[in-house]
């Protein structure tokens, strides 16, 4: 993998990238390699505006054609307002091999909309921020995939605990049935639902704080209800640690079933430099619990030594699909080759 960047002036900037996969050995297949190739760039404009994106393309043997990526998203920020509107699309053959894609084949349209103010004297509010966003993926034959309209407003008090109260709307087109739940089917169609939320944080800066948040609303053509309680505990700048629970109750015309996925994390900062990390969960629903462990030697602009161990399996003897263990080695260096 090689990524190269020149910085230019008012927070613009342009690059490149190029990544090759290329097997080798004995063992190698016939032209079995897979390529990655992108330009990137930004540009700003003002002290608010910004303009950024890339395009890219893969190189893989037996997928010819629409095998592009590109994206363009509009920036504005300033002290009250923030505006930002952006496009994404990513070919059906697009298909970069060392990486990660959540999905491909696609458009997306984003929109996002977000006002703070300080109120006077108005219910011991330090700051409230209504804001909204919208978000839709079509496939090439311009059905509808994902839509999310999300409708917030954040309450921030004085005590720096914080409420939120949001209004969503969604939609999910779903071409193929599947199973969510042991003998739970969710047929083909397109579900549109409305789902209502709240939360409230008290304040996060003290020794020990809690959350709690709730949903109730549509899903997949019934129904479903979430409560998520949670416990932080922080002492200074040195440990971090919380205890989260997240139960969901739901009812579809196939069936019900009940989730609960349990997690802890753990953050322990020895020095500004030197941290160690600790998350782990279970999903009761799935029998299968997880541990990601982390180890980071920091250096300038967040480059370093990382240890990174990920152990997933199932438990009463199960072994779910993605269990398995991994040890990840990493070191970045940043030089400053051009002047």
């Amino acid at each position: 993998a090689a990524r190269l960047r020149r910085d230019l002036p008012s927070r613009s900037s342009i690059g490149m990238l190029f990544v090759n996969r290329q097997t080798t050995g004995d063992l190698a297949g016939v032209d079995d390699h897979n390529r990655t190739y992108a330009l990137d760039g930004r540009w700003g404009i003002g002290r608010n505006g910004l303009v950024s994106g890339f395009v890219s393309r893969t190189q893989t043997p037996g997928l010819d054609g629409n095998d592009h990526a590109y994206n363009l998203v509009g920036n504005y920020d300033s002290e009250a307002w923030r505006l930002s509107l952006g496009y994404l699309e990513i070919a059906d053959n697009f298909n970069p091999e060392v990486g990660f894609l959540r999905r491909r084949g696609f458009r997306n349209i984003d929109v996002g909309v977000s006002y703070s103010f300080r109120p006077q004297n108005f219910w011991k509010l330090q700051q409230m921020r209504p804001h909204g966003s919208f978000t839709r993926y079509w496939n090439f034959e311009r059905q509808m995939e994902t839509s999310f309209l999300h409708l917030d407003y954040d309450w921030e008090f004085n005590d720096s605990s914080m409420s939120k109260t949001t209004w969503n709307v969604t939609g999910e087109g779903v071409t193929a049935p599947f199973e969510i739940a042991d003998g739970v089917i969710v047929p083909v169609g397109v579900y549109e639902h409305n789902e209502a939320e709240f939360s409230y944080n008290s304040n996060r800066g003290a020794p020990v704080s809690f959350t709690i948040r709730t949903t109730i609303g549509g899903f997949f053509g019934g129904g479903r209800v979430t409560l998520g309680p949670g416990i932080n505990f922080r002492r200074g700048d040195t440990l971090n640690a919380s205890i989260q629970w997240s139960r969901n109750d739901i009812t579809l015309p196939g069936g019900s079933f009940i989730t609960n996925l349990t997690s802890t994390r753990v953050t322990y900062n020895f020095s500004p430099r030197l941290f160690a990390q600790a998350l782990v969960q279970y999903n009761d629903n799935a029998d299968l619990w997880s541990a990601n462990l982390r180890f980071g030697l920091l250096q300038q602009a967040n480059t370093g030594l990382f240890i990174v161990y990920n152990d997933t399996r199932g438990l009463h003897d199960t072994n779910p699909s993605g269990a398995g263990r991994s040890l990840i080695l990493k070191y970045s260096q940043l030089f400053d080759l051009i002047d």
